[in-house]
């Protein structure tokens, strides 16, 4: 099913739409000023391959396609293929989930940048295959449920510092961009938005073990119970005993009375050597 969209859908593009997905999380960004915003951050420029994370309906897309050297679209929705492809034809085209695309594979080894507005439901798992690119990209600016990017963005001592921040503070920069209210969306999502730059950094040979499956369980484990001491809480979460733990926090400098919140990331590197 297919239905007649205006050029009010924030694409410029007159053309029929498939009908939105709730799926995947769809809500199509509706606001010039907003694409010029992330435009104007991601600072696309001829030497640059860009990819586009959801393009949707083509409101950031259009001005890309005028900015960049080589542009991608990466686009789960089976709908919206053939009508990027129809509008977008200088653009490759990728039908793929960018929770599990092989991010090394997206515009070669090309210098790179990527963009888009994340679904809600799926903006932490695109954020870190997007970090795991080799080599990593330039830059990022992503757009997530505001509640989400401001623990992306959270530093120790701050009540959203987590697990999230301790991993994505590891492996690049941030920077919380703006606010996106639910007006600038078709349809209004319920929740403010935020938009976020990171800035991936090249990791030496010994830090491989940052984007590793151990280390990311082991993170997770240390913040099991926030409201607890971090002691208690790396007990309930790794499955350790007390004594461990100790031995553990002792290695690292942490006050076991601390809360989780304030490990700062060099502590909980320390801790997994330990």
């Amino acid at each position: 099913m297919t239905r007649r969209m205006p050029d009010s859908d924030g694409s410029g593009l007159n053309i029929s739409q498939p009908a939105r997905k709730k799926s995947l999380g769809q809500h199509f960004l509706n606001s010039g000023r907003v694409v010029s915003r992330i435009i104007d951050a991601l600072a696309p420029g001829p030497e640059l391959a860009v990819v586009e994370i959801g393009p949707g309906r083509g409101a950031l897309t259009r001005e890309l396609a005028a900015r960049c050297g080589r542009l991608v679209l990466v686009e789960l929705d089976d709908g919206l293929i053939p009508i990027l492809g129809a509008n977008f034809p200088e653009a490759t085209i990728v039908h793929h989930d960018a929770a599990t695309l092989d991010m090394s594979l997206v515009a070669g080894g090309n210098r790179a940048v990527a963009v888009g507005n994340l679904p809600y439901n799926a903006g932490g798992q695109i954020l870190f295959n997007l970090l795991d690119r080799n080599p990593p990209f330039e830059r990022l600016v992503l757009m997530f449920q505001k509640e989400v990017a401001q623990r992306l963005c959270a530093t120790p001592g701050d009540r959203n510092h987590g697990a999230v921040s301790v991993l994505v503070s590891l492996l690049c920069e941030r920077r919380y961009l703006f606010d996106v209210p639910p007006s600038k969306f078709i349809p209004p999502p319920a929740v403010m938005s935020g938009v976020v730059m990171f800035l991936p950094r090249l990791l030496p040979a010994d830090a491989s073990f940052l984007h590793g499956k151990e280390f990311f369980r082991f993170v997770h484990g240390l913040f099991a119970q926030p409201r607890k001491t971090v002691a208690n809480s790396m007990m309930d979460g790794l499955r350790i005993g007390r004594d461990d733990a100790a031995r553990i926090l002792a290695a690292a400098g942490v006050d076991p009375l601390s809360r989780p919140n304030c490990l700062t990331p060099a502590q909980v590197v320390d801790m997994f050597k330990a």
